[in-house]
């Protein structure tokens, strides 16, 4: 791998929320197959005894029937047992990968490039929401919209890892609101120094990114979202009254954990129920699609959350 990159054009192929989601499906799906395999295995003990007492012919030619059906059964699940153990090597393989690209982005130093890639990421989330996320959700306007947000995916990992950082976050973030806002240098710092203090008491109340939990954070991310907002009440009063913008602060502030992945078992072996949310502000959308582990066809989705929008800024 190159260690001397350009940030815009290290692309991971997929983030690694994604990664872990298709992780965890392939490793359910793992799990299962060999719950199933116990089974069958029993199952084929108990008629191999069976067959080994005296019986009538035409009771012999049925238990042996079914002994063939049940070995039959065994070599596919069996096979789909080695598919799904395959899946799992290779995403395993691939994370190291993927975890390293993230670093060397922030190793590289490149604030600048990355808050600016941040901005383009606030501009098009309002065209992307109002395009694919609007009346009803379907394929066609599905898989467009989770193509795009994956690429941003990797971006939004890399701003959540710097939350551990207070300073180096407050860095970008100071960075992407001078910019946006066009605040001169002296405003910029004075935003800087703030948003430093605000990401420092965030950490200490185990509410950056990194202290997401990784299943079920609801509490977690209304406790997040509420001190966001009072964070970025305190931030906007630093900004000349005339170049304040409703949210642009807020929604900046929440960018490390814009997006969410959660994904829980189906109802079905080898399918499980995504769900992508984004959490910014004025911008959130949350919709649950399904996956079958071992077929790559698109998600199917199913009806999307209505948007439910914010009244603090």
């Amino acid at each position: 791998m190159t260690t001397r990159r350009s940030l815009a054009g290290i692309v991971p192929r997929v983030s690694l929320a994604v990664l872990a989601a298709m992780l965890l499906v392939a490793g359910w799906r793992s799990a299962s197959l060999e719950s199933e395999r116990r089974v069958l295995r029993d199952e084929i003990r108990r008629l191999r005894a069976d067959m080994a007492h005296p019986s009538p012919a035409a009771e012999s030619m049925t238990a042996s029937a079914d002994l063939a059906s049940l070995r039959e059964e065994l070599d596919r699940e069996l096979a789909a047992h080695r598919t799904a153990a395959e899946q799992v090597a290779a995403l395993e393989r691939e994370m190291p990968t993927l975890k390293s690209s993230a670093s060397e982005v922030r190793s590289l130093g490149r604030v600048e490039a990355l808050g600016a890639e941040a901005l383009q990421l606030l501009h098009r989330l309002p065209e992307i929401r109002a395009t694919h996320f609007q009346g009803e959700l379907t394929n066609t306007k599905l898989q467009p919209a989770v193509d795009e947000l994956l690429k941003w995916a990797a971006r939004v990992d890399v701003m959540g890892e710097m939350e551990s950082q207070p300073e180096e976050i407050a860095e970008l973030h100071a960075i992407i609101l001078q910019k946006e806002l066009q605040l001169d240098e002296p405003t910029a710092q004075q935003v800087r120094r703030a948003i430093e203090q605000e990401f420092i008491r965030l950490q200490a109340a185990r509410l950056t990114r990194p202290y997401r939990p990784p299943q079920s954070p609801e509490s977690w991310q209304q406790e997040r979202g509420q001190f966001i907002r009072e964070s970025a009440q305190r931030v906007e009063a630093l900004i000349p009254m005339t170049q304040r913008r409703p949210w642009i602060v807020c929604q900046t502030l929440q960018l490390g954990n814009a997006f969410e992945i959660v994904t829980t078992p189906g109802s079905e072996p080898g399918v499980a129920n995504v769900t992508l949310g984004c959490q910014l502000p004025n911008l959130g959308f949350r919709f649950t699609a399904t996956m079958v582990a071992d077929e790559p066809s698109a998600p199917q989705p199913s009806a999307p959350e209505k948007p439910t929008p914010s009244t603090s800024r």
